[in-house]
């Protein structure tokens, strides 16, 4: 398998990301490639009916588009991806009760933060961000 990382995702739209088009122009381009993503769906979904068909090759190539411009406005943002989703994975761990897993960022929501401090299990390192177990 030749995995890609998110922060070579982000390098190969930043560098095909030549358009440089306002926030604007990315949400609507983002919208617009879900869109095509959903009407592959609903297309499938009349094979229950008997009239759909397999629709699996054609949604493989909308979902790099819907990656594409979800980096770029992470791109245009200065934000990154890779710190968004651990921090996300965490606020989703605590939200649904799930076991926590220590990742690399916390959500800077006041619940996150909040409950890992009265919970004691996690501390925040200074300076990074970064949360590690505490040991008992």
């Amino acid at each position: 398998m030749n995995d890609i990382t998110m922060s070579e995702i982000a390098a190969d739209v930043a560098q095909l990301n030549f358009m440089r088009k306002d926030p604007a122009y990315l949400g609507l381009a983002l919208s617009g490639e879900v869109g095509e993503l959903n009407n592959l769906i609903k297309k499938e979904l009349r094979e229950s009916h008997g009239f759909g068909e397999n629709k699996t090759e054609e949604i493989s190539t909308e979902i790099p588009d819907i990656l594409f411009y979800l980096v770029a406005i992470a791109n245009e943002r200065n934000l990154d991806f890779a710190k968004m989703w651990h921090a996300k994975m965490n606020h989703n761990e605590l939200k649904y009760g799930r076991s926590i897993v220590a990742r690399p960022y916390i959500c800077n929501c006041k619940t996150c933060f909040g409950l890992r401090v009265a919970n004691s299990e996690y501390e925040q390192v200074l300076g990074g961000g970064f949360i590690t177990k505490r040991r008992t």
